[in-house]
Order: C-alpha cells, then structure tokens, then sequence
C-alpha cells in the first residue's frame, strides 16, 4: 500500500496534511467503485463539517456501496441508483445462435490476457473501513504535530543588550545568547570609542523585540586626523596617555570640587571632537570630589519640619530620619529632639536625624526620654553598643551589644522608666557616657 502524503521529515509531511489535497484512491487502484472512493474522501476531508457525522451514518454508505459493486441496482456505478428498481433480465431466445459456453480458444486467450493485465478489485468493507479510519486519524495527528513544531519554534521577546563599546565579536556572541542577530552597518569616526568598538546600535538597548530580529551596528574607524580625544572621566594618567598617543600635549592641569569622583578629568581644552593640530597643549581641570567643611548643627528644638530642613540646609547639613514621640511640653509636629547637639562642629553633608512631638501622652505614666548617643568615644570603627536602663523597677537592657558603624555619627535612643533613674551607654563593654533621668516629666537631670 501507499501513505497519502510522504517526505523526508514530519514537518513535510505535516505541513502536506495541512495544504495538499488529498489523494483520489483511484489513482493508485484501478476499478475501485466510484461509490468506495467517494466515502474514502468524504470520511478524509479536511474541514470536519464535510465529514461523516456518526459511524452509522458511515456505515449505511459501505452497504449501499456493498449493493452497488454486485450490480443490484443495474450494474452501474452512477451516484443515482434506486435500490428498490426492477431488475431487468434478457429474454432467452432459443432459436438465436449458441454461443460457446466457453467461448474459442481465441477469446479464451484474450480474456486470460486483459485478466491478467490489470488488477482486479475485491470489496472488502472491514478492509475499507480500516483505511478510512487510519486516513481519519492521520489527519488531526498531524495538525496536533504541526501546532507542537510551530509552538516549539514560535518567537519568543527579549530585551535588546547594550553592546556599545564591545567588538563585533563580543556582541555577537551576547546576542546569540538572547537569540538576536547582529550585523554591521558601517564604520564611522570616533572620539569616545577606540577602533574596532560598537559606537551605536539599533535598535537601542532596552528595547523589547522578537528573537530573530537583526540588531545594526556601527563600528568606530577611530578618530580623524586633527581630532582631540575626550579624556572626560579619565584619570589624569590616562589622560595623558591618550592625548600623546593623538599627537597632542599635556597642558595646564588645575583642580575643583565637583560632584565627581576624586582625580578625574571634569573639564578640558579645547574640548573632545574638536579639530586642531597635532601638537597642540591641552589643558584639564582635575575633580578633588565634592567640598567638605566644617559647620555648626543648629538648634531646631520648637521649629517644624520644614523650618528645620531650611536650618540644615543653611549650614550645608542635611535633614536625616525622622521619628515621632509624644510630649506633653511640645504642640504636635514640632521638634522635640536631634541626634546632634545644637553648636556641635560636623563636617558638611552630615545627616541630622529628628524626634517630632506626636502630641500629649494621651496614655499617661512615664515619658519618653530621647538620649543621645553619639559615636566619637568610639574606638574602632566597628564597635558594639549596649545600653543599660535603671529606675526605679529595677535594670533593663534594651540595647544589648549590637554593632555599630562609627563613621555613622550618633543616633537618638528612646528610654522609658519610672520615677528616677540612669541611662549607662556601653561601646565594646566599656562605660563610654551616663545620664540621670527624671522618666516622670521626661528631663535629662
């Protein structure tokens, strides 16, 4: 037997299920009644609606065909048959001319000879209806094995990497492995990127697309001829470097503060990109990063935020976290405490943190009491604090050696107690500060 479709993989064949039509049987077997054949494409069509619509359905065409093959409605094979016909016979006619019964030799021969000539067709209904079955079946499997293949090789988005300033190399093996395409556009002319680098792309980094998709790039040729490199954010040795390997000179060098980090360029000229000759001085300005000094902490006790974040600012400090307490003595939403005493010397930048009043203890009892703690009594960098509370219920700890940074500075510690008691403050075990304190009206005594 044939397959209907075949090829040298699945997806060929599947891809046939899908598109080609399917085979008339009577292309590979001669004689086969209209009627079989009929039944094998209708029970093999490609849209469901076109098919048989149960087995029964299908089974009362096999019989009608089974009828047809034996002659009961005339012989024929015509689509138009009427079971239930007369059957029309000759009449025998006695004086008409005998025939052999078996006829000559020669029309024995001829018979033999187109008998075996050409194959003949026996009707088989279990045989038939198996076919169609398999045919049935072969179809949905391989729509089922097209939409697997199809799904498998769907593509997927990704985000598109930045490649700048990579070889061609480098990229396209980072692109590979997205499954993204790289291809070179052309080479262009560069100060910033040195010859042989990505200098652009597209599509740009960040940019979702489909695997598959092709990323252009332009590759830097290096700079003109008469062109200042841009040594902006190099150090100064670098810096140096590049401009003698350009044919130009080191030139003044001078230093600001600046948001930069210390010991690179921030500014130079003539600036990068710019065409002058070769030998030509260029002179650069070094960051030394930004200015620091010393200030004083003012006193924000009784102001609000924003009052208090405008002091800070004034004195080149900054406003730190910010906390909330209840005070009797204090309306809500002003300042009640600082982790820096007012008239302290800090450098600029220091963070001050603040206790806002929350308002009256509605509660009652004891107040909370703000301590400050502050770090320059500490030894080592890294140390460990503890803090140990008396009054008059007995001793607490509620700070029990826990690490801290010195070059944090200090911080506040809420106490709480009854009647009078002390606050001891502990670096590495060792009694660093102490603090009578009136827990009933809250005051470091």
């Amino acid at each position: 037997g044939s397959v209907p479709f075949d090829g040298d993989n699945p997806v060929t064949v599947a891809v046939k299920h899908m598109n080609d039509e399917m085979p008339r049987p009577s292309q590979l077997v001669d004689g086969i009644p209209q009627d079989v054949e009929d039944i094998v494409m209708k029970a093999t069509d490609k849209y469901q609606i076109n098919r048989y619509k149960s087995a029964d359905e299908m089974l009362e065409a096999l019989n009608q065909a089974s009828l047809s093959t034996i002659g009961v409605n005339g012989g024929g094979y015509g689509k138009n048959r009427n079971l239930g016909a007369t059957i029309t016979m000759k009449t025998v006619n006695q004086e008409s001319k005998a025939e052999p019964l078996n006829g000559t030799a020669e029309q024995e021969n001829g018979r033999e000879k187109v008998l075996k000539g050409k194959k003949k067709f026996k009707f088989n209904k279990i045989k038939v209806a198996a076919i169609i079955l398999a045919l049935i079946c072969a179809i949905p499997a391989s729509q089922l094995l097209l939409t697997v293949i199809e799904a498998g090789t769907a593509p997927k988005e990704v985000s598109v990497l930045d490649v700048t300033g990579m070889t061609v190399e480098e990229a396209t093996t980072k692109m590979d492995e997205i499954g993204l395409l790289l291809e070179v556009d052309k080479e262009v002319s560069s100060s910033d990127y040195g010859e042989g680098l990505i200098v652009s792309q597209d599509p740009l980094s960040g940019m979702i697309v489909k695997t598959g998709k092709t990323v252009k790039v332009n590759i830097s040729k290096g700079m003109e001829e008469g062109t200042v490199p841009n040594v902006i954010g190099k150090t100064l040795s670098d810096a140096v470097f590049l401009l003698e390997n350009y044919g130009y000179n080191k030139g003044g060098v001078s230093e600001e503060y600046s948001e930069m980090p210390i010991g690179v360029i921030i500014k130079q000229s003539p600036k990068g990109g710019e065409k002058v000759e070769a030998g030509t001085s260029i002179s650069m300005v070094v960051s030394l990063g930004e200015e620091i000094y010393t200030t004083t902490v003012p006193n924000m006790i009784g102001l609000d935020v924003d009052q208090a974040k405008t002091a800070l600012e004034r004195e080149g400090l900054a406003l730190g976290n910010i906390d909330y307490a209840p005070n009797n003595d204090f309306p809500m939403n002003l300042v009640i405490g600082q982790s820096v005493s007012p008239g302290e010397s800090v450098d600029s930048g220091t963070p001050i943190d603040l206790t806002i009043s929350a308002g009256p203890d509605e509660i009652g009892g004891s107040e909370v009491v703000d301590i400050p703690i502050g770090y320059q009594a500490a030894k080592n960098e890294v140390f460990y604090l503890t803090v140990m509370v008396s009054d008059e219920t007995g001793v607490s700890t509620p700070i029990n050696y826990e690490q801290r940074i010195k070059s944090n500075g200090s911080e506040i510690f809420q106490v709480s107690g009854v009647g009078q008691g002390t606050v001891r403050i502990y670096f590495d075990n060792a009694l660093v500060q102490e603090y009578l304190v009136d827990f009933a009206s809250g005051v470091i005594l």
